[in-house]
């Protein structure tokens, strides 16, 4: 089932990302989102914004069916992890498994906004510019504030999110009901700042990369050039640059 829920938020993030980029430059020729975005040139928008918006909300209907009608004949409770503390959900109730799939969204859409903005710092300039320009598009008006503004404002959605998570979540019954305000708005603090450590996994992915394209040519797409920027910069602080390299 978690197979199943991170293909559907991949798939519902992407017409998500797709719609918001079409309401913020409605009458400009817009390159689609998409898994091989990087590969094919650009073509005009399809369709308007509330097309990819209605794509998003089915897709989030049928995982809700999917996580329902096939996950309570394998378990009785679903769980989400986010990161300080395990929240579970009844697979039998239709209205718990919606609001896990939204839960489940929220918090992808989180992560990979983190991730975009992680990746669009550490671009270079001068090169791979399908992928950087995607990436600044993909954040949508994050894009244009100081980096430190789209710093607090990841956090302030990943505050606001987990907030409307826990008092709806103490509605259905899935947690307690909120009755400590400043425990609730500590915890939304702590939820929104941890979301960050997902960048540990980035990391590691793009040194895996940086790792197989040394030894190995696998073609000339500019997006392995992209990786090798990249991961210089992230290697850039323990290289002994500045120490002599000369004989002793």
């Amino acid at each position: 089932m978690q197979i199943i829920d991170f293909i559907l938020n991949i798939a519902a993030w992407i017409l998500w990302v797709n719609g918001w980029m079409q309401l913020h430059n409605p009458t400009e020729i817009q390159r689609p989102l998409t898994l091989l975005g990087t590969l094919v040139g650009p073509s005009r928008r399809i369709g308007s914004a509330w097309i990819y918006f209605g794509g998003f909300l089915l897709i989030l209907l049928v995982k809700v069916l999917l996580l329902h009608y096939l996950g309570a004949p394998i378990d009785p409770t679903l769980s989400m992890n986010f990161m300080l503390l395990v929240v579970y959900f009844k697979t039998a109730s239709l209205s718990s498994m919606f609001w896990m799939a939204v839960a489940s969204f929220l918090k992808f859409a989180m992560i990979a906004y983190i991730w975009l903005w992680f990746l669009s710092r550490l671009s270079p300039r001068n090169g791979a510019e399908n992928i950087v320009n995607g990436l600044g598009a993909s954040l949508g008006f994050l894009q244009s504030r100081h980096w430190l503004i789209q710093v607090l404002l990841l956090l302030t959605f990943g505050f606001i999110g987990w907030v409307f998570l826990a008092i709806v979540f103490g509605w259905q019954g899935i947690l307690p009901a909120v009755s400590d305000v400043p425990h609730l708005l500590w915890q939304a603090l702590c939820i929104s700042i941890s979301a960050w450590l997902g960048l540990y996994y980035l990391i590691i992915l793009l040194m895996l990369l940086y790792l197989i394209h040394s030894y190995v040519h696998l073609g000339n797409w500019e997006g392995w050039d992209w990786v090798d920027e990249v991961a210089g910069k992230l290697l850039s602080p323990s290289v002994p640059s500045a120490f002599p390299m000369g004989p002793y």
